[in-house]
């Protein structure tokens, strides 16, 4: 009898756990915050106003009386940097002997995709197997401890779907490049072109993003820099990427972690006090989200800051996303770590689960590739490398879009080569642009 009593209540506390996540829609947020308080990213975008750049941790800042922007790099023989033997070797078509770097013999058709304090991330074709990869460089000046951490971190972890897979990784000289899986854009990128992402993609966002996190978690290590800038988008699915910070649970030895908490956006607020867990990784998942819905550009510090941590959500946000969706966000970024999920109870809450059913169903939309396509009607505002990610997505920039006359003639154009984003018509038998074109206002899109 006191069996069944006891299997009796395990499923009536699982049943209350699922009702917590999902069904508890009538319990408002503990507070709103006035819309007045945030600015949206679509604001940023029209005004032309660019948000501080983060405080750069001493480390990085000091270049021993070099300047950091001008200084030539320095190659030498190059060198496999791998503590397991999964990996892949250095190329044969690589010869020590010539001047050029590793990087240059090996890779061709490189763009720069990104740049950040620890270096540039590029976007390069491979000549062993002519496919496309992501090569991360790490400048000279970056501390060697952290370039050699980043790549024994992605190694630990192993393969994963959602997880950004690493392919090889090495050094030449005073620099180590690192051979990853190439992705179309990040979700920074993504959420500064489409300002309205709907409920459905949220839901896509949150259950891949999870499923890496429980991954890692399984395996006792926190990521501790979830945000959209480390969410990568390909195809219609979602990695996360930038394992510099990743924390193991076990470590005997607490070291001192306050230069490299991760962005103060997204911050669990036990962090600040030095206490690591993995709910720290559901808490920035909860803002990610909260960010992406809303469109509103997060606060790094000061009074909203503390709101926000104190379980306040935009008042409006009811207006945008359901109430079960906005239920789980308030419960992701509770102040109180026990009052937060995990990652793998999050898995059984319905939402998941109605997205794991969708996909044994339907394959699921490439909006990566919909946002390329759309954005070539406004390349003035987008940077030149930005642009050239977007046509990189893009199959064919070049027909994408007609100009319709009085006339029954639809004229295509195209952009320079120069990168310099204005539209030229086309010539129809060699394709190639012509004159300089002035856009019509009546330009519109096609797919």
């Amino acid at each position: 009898m006191s069996k069944r009593k006891g299997n009796y209540q395990k499923k009536r506390s699982t049943t209350k756990l699922k009702m917590d996540l999902d069904l508890d829609i009538f319990k408002p947020p503990k507070m709103t915050i006035s819309p007045n308080n945030f600015i949206t990213k679509r604001e940023l975008a029209t005004q032309n106003i660019v948000p501080a750049c983060p405080i750069v941790p001493p480390k990085l800042r000091r270049c021993h009386g070099r300047c950091a922007i001008n200084i030539k790099p320095s190659y030498g023989q190059a060198k496999l940097l791998t503590i397991s033997s999964s990996s892949e070797d250095l190329s044969s078509l690589y010869g020590r002997d010539l001047e050029e770097s590793y990087f240059d013999q090996v890779f061709y058709r490189k763009f720069k995709m990104g740049e950040g304090s620890f270096g540039c991330v590029y976007k390069a074709i491979c000549r062993d197997d002519e496919k496309l990869y992501a090569i991360k460089h790490f400048n000279s000046n970056h501390p060697k401890s952290s370039k050699y951490l980043e790549v024994e971190n992605m190694e630990k972890l192993g393969s994963h779907r959602n997880i950004l897979k690493l392919f090889m990784a090495w050094e030449e000289g005073e620099n180590v490049y690192i051979k990853m899986e190439c992705c179309q854009m990040s979700l920074a990128q993504y959420s500064k072109l489409n300002h309205n992402i709907p409920e459905s993609q949220l839901h896509e966002i949150l259950y891949d993003v999870i499923q890496g996190l429980s991954y890692i978690h399984l395996k006792n290590y926190i990521h501790l820099d979830v945000k959209p800038d480390n969410i990568l988008m390909e195809k219609g699915h979602y990695k996360l990427g930038d394992f510099g910070l990743l924390y193991s649970v076990k470590m005997s030895d607490k070291i001192d972690r306050s230069s490299s908490e991760g962005d103060s956006k997204y911050l669990a607020p036990e962090i600040l006090n030095g206490h690591y867990t993995p709910k720290a990784d559901v808490f920035a998942l909860g803002v990610t989200i909260l960010e992406l819905a809303t469109d509103y550009v997060m606060p790094s510090n000061g009074c909203i800051w503390h709101a926000i941590r104190a379980g306040g959500v935009p008042a409006n946000l009811s207006e945008k996303i359901s109430s079960n969706l906005m239920s789980l966000i308030c419960k992701m970024i509770e102040f109180e770590v026990n009052d937060r999920p995990t990652s793998s109870q999050i898995l059984n809450c319905s939402i998941v689960i109605s997205i794991m059913n969708k996909d044994e169903i339907a394959e699921r939309t490439d909006y990566a590739r919909l946002i390329a396509v759309g954005s070539a009607s406004y390349p003035n505002i987008l940077s030149a490398d930005m642009r050239r990610v977007l046509n990189d997505i893009a199959d064919s920039p070049g027909d994408m879009f007609q100009t319709p006359v009085n006339r029954t003639v639809t004229r295509k154009i195209a952009f320079s080569p120069s990168g310099d984003g204005i539209p030229r018509r086309m010539n129809p038998r060699t394709g190639s642009p012509l004159k300089d074109f002035r856009r019509s206002p009546r330009m519109k899109l096609f797919v």
